[in-house]
Parts: C-alpha cells; structure tokens; sequence
C-alpha cells in the first residue's frame, strides 16, 4: 500500500490525530473528547485500553459542525 516508511508516516500525520491532537486542534482538555466520544459527538476509528485514533477529517467535521452553533 505504501512505497516506503516515510510515505506511511506522511499519510497517518496528514490523516490521524490522537486523543491528545484533537484535543489540541478543537482547544479543548483530553475530557472534553472523552465526553464528545461518549456523548456520540465524535466516533474513533480505533479505541483500544487508552488509546484513541481519529480521522482527521473527523474532527474538522465536528470542528465546523460546533462552530457554527
């Protein structure tokens, strides 16, 4: 899928956020995407133990969502 190291660490930069990343982008604290997840405000592609991954386009979603209330 990829050609080399470099290109799949290019892709997750430009295409996944941590928990802490998106918190960062939205200027929010790591609870408040806690409780967007749980609230169904917000969906991770993937969430294991106290990992979280999202698509950054994802939170720019929700991100243009919340900014026009």
């Amino acid at each position: 899928m990829f050609e080399s190291k470099e290109e799949y660490e290019k892709f997750l930069k430009d295409n996944v956020m941590s928990t802490k990343q998106a918190a960062d982008y939205l200027g929010i604290s790591r609870a408040g995407i806690s409780y967007l997840v749980k609230e169904e405000r917000l969906k991770p592609f993937y969430e294991q133990h106290n990992v979280r991954l999202f698509s950054k386009r994802e939170i720019e979603r929700y991100k243009k969502e919340r900014d026009k209330e």
